[in-house]
């Protein structure tokens, strides 16, 4: 994350480290009948304190937006709990944490689908990864969101992201208005956190990605 700061003024790549990092631990160290799931599963399972006060210190350091205080396990102090458990602690207000606490629920089981359908329906991949944020977005609020304006605009950004399925939107019109205002309080941040991560999952998994 120091690297990310030399480079750039705010966190771009957080959501990303946490969720491409047990993932290429497990990719790697599979065991004989494991699959990615199952091994990113073990991985979960297997971290420890010290991998929490890393992850806090690059969660404190980066200073992601909308971060406040946590009632428990807060990043400022001094981690005394496995870092899984403590994602758990936090599972209810951000999807990165949920995805710790419960397997990578979302990317194994909702994102690959969303992508795989899609490639099979004959999108380029670029539509098809267009197609995997939109449909993403559309069922989970995205917590980035949710922290920094408030669970009303999540919402909001969701239910966009269904008019824009259903083909009641367009999808550029759409995009524009996430952008509006030049704040960035609309920015689908941890969504795209969950892309990047289905794409990394089915690179893994062969899917053909053209």
């Amino acid at each position: 994350m120091s690297a990310t700061a030399r480079a750039v003024a705010t966190n771009t790549n957080l959501g990303i480290v946490l969720l491409f990092a047990p993932l290429a631990r497990a990719a790697t160290t599979a065991r004989e009948g494991e699959d990615l799931a199952a091994a990113t599963e073990r991985t979960l399972s297997e971290l420890d304190v010290a991998d929490a006060s890393l992850a806090f210190d690059a969660i404190a350091s980066a200073q992601p937006g909308g971060l406040s205080e946590a009632p428990e396990h807060d990043v400022r102090a001094p981690a005394t709990v496995t870092l899984r458990e403590a994602m758990a602690a936090a599972a209810h207000r951000d999807s990165i944490a949920s995805e710790y606490a419960s397997g990578y629920r979302i990317v194994f089981g909702t994102g690959l689908a969303l992508l795989v359908d899609a490639l099979a329906e004959g999108a380029a991949t670029l539509d098809a990864v267009v197609a995997l944020h939109l449909g993403l977005l559309a069922r989970y609020p995205d917590t980035l969101i949710q922290r920094k304006a408030g669970v009303e605009a999540a919402e909001a950004v969701r239910a966009g992201a269904r008019q824009v399925i259903a083909g009641q939107r367009d999808v550029e019109e759409f995009d524009s208005s996430l952008r509006a205002g030049g704040n960035h309080q609309l920015n689908p941040g941890t969504t795209a956190d969950l892309v990047a991560t289905t794409l990394l999952v089915a690179l893994l998994t062969g899917v053909e990605l053209s």
